[in-house]
């Protein structure tokens, strides 16, 4: 499965500002920031950059578990595990895979192992675009519930209210999303087809 996302064509010159308060001064830098968003199973071509990211990334990282290239290799054909990445390509320039999601299929829940994202493109929409697919995810999987957690380490404080700007509620230091009440998240990006 691959879903690629484009930005939404925007006259305006505006400055993105990841600290405007409102939606609509954040919609206007937004859109003039993303041009393609791109997301998709793993692969084998992308496990090296997968298993970097996943070793390296500490600031958006809500969990900062490690794998191996071995590990990672390992999702592949793990009928426990559901996995997607996500690259971007925006007017500074393509930014390559930015971003790595990995879920275990726990009955009726969607278990959100790792969750992080390169911190040179945050604030862009992206996180609530990747809440989106986890959700589409979860429903395919026949999941009633998305449930994340985040584990503090001195570098990713950054994310420590990442889930609950998200929706999810948090019950027993868990964050849960139940399926059912979801909306899709709001985001600037919109819909095209993959090349």
């Amino acid at each position: 499965m691959t879903i690629a996302f484009e930005g939404a064509p925007d006259d305006t010159k505006a400055v993105f500002s990841p600290f405007a308060s409102d939606m609509s001064a954040r919609k206007t830098a937004t859109t003039s920031a993303i041009v393609k968003t791109v997301i998709s199973e793993f692969t084998p071509v992308d496990v090296p950059r997968l298993s970097q990211l996943i070793n390296k990334s500490n600031q958006f990282n809500l969990t900062t578990r490690r794998r191996s290239e071995a590990e990672v290799a390992a999702l592949l054909d793990a009928p426990d595990h559901d996995g997607f990445s996500v690259r971007l390509r925006d007017r500074f320039g393509d930014h390559g895979l930015i971003a790595v999601v990995v879920c275990r299929v726990e009955g009726q829940t969607l278990d959100v192992d790792t969750w992080l994202m390169s911190c040179r493109v945050l604030k862009r929409g992206v996180e609530r675009m990747a809440l989106n697919a986890l959700a589409l995810a979860a429903k395919r999987d026949g999941a009633a519930r998305l449930v994340g957690e985040y584990i503090r380490t001195p570098k990713n404080a950054l994310v420590q209210a990442h889930y609950r700007s998200l929706g999810f509620t948090e019950d027993h230091g868990r964050w849960v999303l139940e399926l059912n009440t979801f909306v899709e998240a709001p985001h600037f990006i919109r819909l095209t087809t993959p090349e």
